[in-house]
């Protein structure tokens, strides 16, 4: 389960990460998503991700990793198939 402290966290990590995406990707997200990333947003958390190294040798928290999925799955992955 995921706190909310932890889902505004990671929010600011998925709307840093948002932004650092090609345009074209971030057209693939609805708009009204990112709204609400931005409003659940901690005000006083700040992103550690260093964008010189993948995402994967960053230490994403658990619900950073979460929403990513969620992402990916839902808007950036063009052929889903549900098992």
């Amino acid at each position: 389960m995921i706190t909310p402290k932890e889902f505004s966290e990671a929010a600011v990590d998925v709307l840093e990460i948002i932004k650092n995406m090609d345009e074209y990707l971030i057209s693939q997200i609805p708009l009204d998503l990112i709204k609400s990333l931005r409003a659940k947003c901690s005000s006083t958390y700040k992103s550690q991700i260093d964008f010189s190294k993948p995402l994967e040798e960053n230490n994403l928290s658990y619900a950073t990793k979460i929403l990513l999925t969620v992402l990916y799955r839902d808007y950036l992955c063009e052929e889903y198939l549900s098992i």
